[in-house]
């Protein structure tokens, strides 16, 4: 009986592997869906010159380049209740973005150019051409890989309008911050240049984001250095109060400022105006406030440089909305990358020499971008 059933069993086993078999051989006949590539420009008839530049392009390095941010639509068989069909859109949308908020400081705005208008539109061909002949070649040599470029008329991160903006797989350009000459390209450049390197190097970037996460944490009881309101709790609620009282003392015209006070107080000895005058109170607040700066001078340089963000390695803080921010990490890897393009190591040690965590941090980033493959000096040297 054991015999029997062991039999049955194997026979059973046998036949379901030929079945599986046929199975697959049925299935090796069919052909999958084909993928469509949705950054590929088609040629047409009739292109104008802005087209037939953007399909040059493609067919030089394959990336596709854009001037709207809906690449195309397709049906695929979706309806509503209704029975209307539902079309997909692909869109480069600049927002999506898995890592950061969406609060304002991080809300990326883009306003498109105006295809319709031929004017508008052939303003992109200063750009396109630079693209062409410079900055695309940049990404091949760097082995960088980029699919898609959208040029926007204007793109703006919360209140700041950004050059290059790094969407999600592609690169978000600013026509209106493209100047055509020859330190409008270079500053461009420096801009393009750290945004598409940043990308590659930034699975490296923990050592060199964590010299100042180390630093934040001893000043602050609870985590999260990045995109945090700077003139807060738990970083600095003194911080505008110091900087006004540093900005008093370092560029404000006092001589000016005491000579209207004079003036004023002038006419209200002849009767010209009341000691209620506006103009008046103000340019008297003016005096008393930096009369009281003055007497507190030392403090307020002690203070100055512990609530300064370069002390802890940020090289900026953003103002956004009424607020003062650190930058987020992505943020504060752009900001040290673009530096790495403008300056040499012992120009940023000299404009940096009070700042031992910016240069320390500037070091780091560069070792890493060496060893990631980049020629960073040949590169920077390469923009003059």
């Amino acid at each position: 009986m054991k015999n029997i059933s062991l039999k049955f069993g194997l026979y059973a086993v046998a036949l379901g592997l030929l079945a599986t078999s046929a199975s697959c051989n049925k299935e090796s006949d069919l052909t999958p869906t084909p993928v469509k590539n949705w950054y590929e420009i088609i040629e047409k008839a009739d292109m104008d010159v802005v087209d037939q530049k953007i399909y040059d392009i493609w067919e030089k390095f394959e990336i596709g380049i854009f001037y709207s941010d809906t690449l195309g639509w397709e049906d695929r068989g979706r309806v509503d209740e209704s029975g209307n069909p539902i079309y997909y859109y692909e869109v480069l949308d600049p927002n999506y973005d898995m890592t950061s908020s969406a609060s304002y400081s991080n809300k990326v705005t883009w306003t498109l150019i105006d295809a319709d208008n031929p004017q508008e539109k052939a303003t992109l061909m200063p750009l396109l051409e630079y693209l062409n002949s410079t900055l695309l070649a940049f990404i091949k040599d760097a082995d960088v890989h980029i699919p898609a470029i959208m040029v926007a008329r204007k793109i703006k991160r919360g209140s700041t309008e950004r050059k290059v903006y790094r969407g999600f797989n592609y690169l978000a350009l600013n026509l209106s911050q493209y100047n055509d000459d020859m330190e409008g390209r270079t500053v461009f450049r420096s801009e393009f240049i750290s945004q598409t390197c940043a990308k590659k190097i930034e699975s490296l970037a923990g050592e060199f984001r964590r010299i100042t996460e180390v630093l934040v944490e001893k000043m602050i009881t609870t985590r999260g250095s990045w995109g945090q309101q700077w003139d807060a709790s738990p970083f600095f609620p003194e911080y505008r109060t110091v900087q006004k009282n540093i900005e008093a003392l370092d560029v404000w015209d006092m001589d000016e400022i005491r000579a209207r006070l004079e003036e004023f107080e002038i006419l209200i000895a002849n009767g010209d105006i009341t000691d209620n005058d506006q103009d008046y109170l103000n340019c008297k607040d003016s005096v008393n406030f930096y009369n009281t700066a003055a007497a507190n001078e030392l403090l307020m340089r002690e203070q100055q440089k512990k609530v300064d963000p370069k002390t802890y390695g940020f090289l900026d803080i953003k103002f956004s909305g009424a607020y003062y921010y650190s930058p987020t990490a992505v943020e504060d890897l752009d900001d040290y990358m673009k530096a790495l393009f403008t300056f040499s190591t012992d120009d940023f040690e000299q404009v940096y020499e009070q700042w031992p965590v910016c240069v320390s941090r500037f070091k780091k980033l560069k070792e890493l971008m060496i060893s990631a493959g980049f020629d960073v000096d040949a590169l920077r040297q390469g923009m003059i």
